[in-house]
């Protein structure tokens, strides 16, 4: 059950992404302050909603690597809150996600060190499911009246698209 609530977050989560139209550019680059990132308007609740979701989808549907999982999603987390700019977040996850693929495919380091098998429980997976809808839900209302049919950029992608 806990993996059908969580499925219903990933539909919130398609349904209240910025879109590619709208939001998402290269930044240009100028030689100095920015180096041709891709910046998307990604809010700070959304890539966090989005952590928990693919932290719960892993932990039900391949347990073994929830922990190097967990690892390449909170780290994007870590670098956007610390350089406070969520609008990096997108560029950072692809880049994380492609390094941890590759490294899957060619050998499996992974396992040996990062084993989580052990660490699946049932409830866990109910509750998790539980908790990510109802924040998922409360965000899909905020979303709803902050954030539909208009036109936003975030302070610090406005800038770094100035110089």
């Amino acid at each position: 059950m806990g993996n059908y609530m969580n499925a219903a977050c990933g539909a919130i989560l398609i349904v209240t992404m910025p879109l590619p139209t709208k939001h998402w550019r290269i930044a240009k680059f100028d030689g100095k302050n920015n180096f041709a990132e891709l910046i998307a308007d990604f809010p700070v609740a959304w890539c966090l909603l989005y952590v928990i979701w693919n932290a719960a989808f892993v932990y039900a549907e391949n347990t073994t690597f929830f922990a190097s999982s967990l690892c390449i999603l909170l780290i994007v987390e870590i670098w956007m809150l610390v350089k406070k700019r969520s609008d990096l977040w997108l560029m950072g996850r692809i880049y994380t996600l492609a390094i941890h693929i590759l490294i899957r495919a060619s050998y499996d380091v992974f396992t040996p060190v990062m084993d989580s098998t052990t660490w699946f429980n049932e409830k866990v997976l109910f509750y998790w499911g539980i908790t990510n809808l109802v924040l998922h839900v409360i965000y899909l209302v905020y979303w709803n009246f902050n954030y539909r049919n208009k036109d936003y950029t975030l302070k610090y992608s406005a800038k770094a698209m100035s110089h």
